[in-house]
């Protein structure tokens, strides 16, 4: 049964490899990117997730949500600015939010939708110089900021938050 996906950072080579496999099994596609070329074999929809303006043209339904962007400051915390700290939040938290915002409707009529958010392995491991993958784990929680918004979904369907 064919299914309606979208994928937001449509340009990343994880993004392209995803469509692929989502087109080779005969979903169909809706594809987000910051950039203006359209994706191979696919067009895409101009969408930055560091703009809080961005509107997505979406389809009645969605039977899944994939969140690439991201950003990532590398630089010790001596030299990492408040701008380089919201710039990141911005992307990787409030942009995934407003996109999940966006299409939570779509989403809802599937019944049985999912929302896959990535995040870097320094979110999990810590890594050198990687100080604003930190600043989005309160009290230790190590998710890349995202803990809330997985903890809210997985509440709103009665699994729990997650491990």
């Amino acid at each position: 049964m064919s299914q309606t996906y979208l994928i937001v950072g449509a340009h990343s080579a994880i993004a392209q490899h995803t469509i692929a496999l989502l087109a080779k099994d005969g979903h169909t596609v809706v594809a987000a990117s910051r950039t203006p070329e359209p994706v191979p074999g696919q067009e895409a929809q101009l969408f930055d997730a560091d703009q809080s303006d961005q509107k997505l043209d979406l389809p009645e339904k969605l039977d899944g949500l994939v969140y690439f962007p991201g950003t990532i400051t590398l630089k010790p915390i001596n030299r990492v600015t408040e701008a380089d700290f919201v710039r990141d939040y911005r992307v990787n938290v409030l942009g995934a939010v407003r996109v999940i915002q966006q299409a939570l409707p779509a989403l809802k009529k599937s019944g049985n939708a999912s929302i896959v958010l990535f995040s870097s392995v320094a979110a999990q491991i810590g890594m050198s110089f990687h100080t604003t993958e930190e600043d989005r784990c309160p009290s230790g929680c190590r998710r890349s900021g995202f803990f809330p918004i997985e903890w809210t979904i997985s509440v709103h369907h009665g699994a729990g938050p997650p491990p």
